[in-house]
């Protein structure tokens, strides 16, 4: 687990970052701990978009039924197999500020499929019963992050990081911004071109 001041500056970068993908048109698919990387002037990056898609409603399921993504971390409608927007990516955050928090994830299984049954079905373990000291505003972020029905979370990563925003307390956290690995920015380069070539413009509908 990390301190309060630490994990909301983590927190919020993730968010900046993610922003900067769902713009594109790009979720990620699968946010967890491992995808998120510290850089050695506090610079935060996102990495690994291999499974990740145009925001066209496509599912998560493949064509041998198999689902993608890491099942401690997906939102419920990814376990289920459903269309996903960028809200699943704001739950996926939301399982990584409750490990930095508690030094654990709130789900675990004896099999791979248990975890992401647990997201659809189980409720929540407190985090305030982990974390005594949780603030009420980050407490109320958390548990809005992680609704289980996607239309109760934050509509988008930027309302997130506003709300993370009124939640900072302390004195500035020593950490940079929220990037893209270079990587992963040439994936989104190519992206936007996809997006930018189908896109018309307005005055030409």
């Amino acid at each position: 687990a990390v301190g309060r001041e630490a994990g909301l500056a983590y927190f919020t970068m993730i968010a900046d970052a993610l922003d900067h993908a769902h713009h594109l048109g790009v979720v990620h698919r699968d946010l967890k701990p491992q995808n998120v990387l510290l850089g050695e002037h506090g610079e935060l990056y996102l990495a690994d978009f291999g499974i990740s898609r145009l925001l066209q409603g496509r599912t998560t399921i493949t064509s041998t039924g198999a689902v993608l993504g890491t099942p401690q971390y997906m939102s419920p409608e990814q376990a289920l197999g459903e269309a996903l927007d960028e809200r699943a990516d704001l739950y996926s955050i939301g399982i990584i500020a409750w490990e930095m928090l508690t030094g654990r994830t709130p789900f675990q299984g004896e099999s791979p499929v248990a975890p992401a049954m647990k997201h659809v079905n189980d409720p929540f373990p407190d985090i305030r019963a982990l974390v005594p000291q949780l603030e009420p505003d980050l407490f109320a972020v958390l548990t809005r992050v992680l609704a289980r029905k996607r239309e109760d979370r934050f509509a988008s990563a930027l309302e997130l990081d506003d709300a993370l925003a009124l939640c900072s307390t302390g004195p500035a956290a020593p950490l940079s911004e929220g990037r893209i690995l270079p990587e992963a920015e040439a994936f989104l380069r190519e992206v936007e071109v996809a997006i930018d070539s189908i896109i018309l413009p307005r005055d030409s509908r």
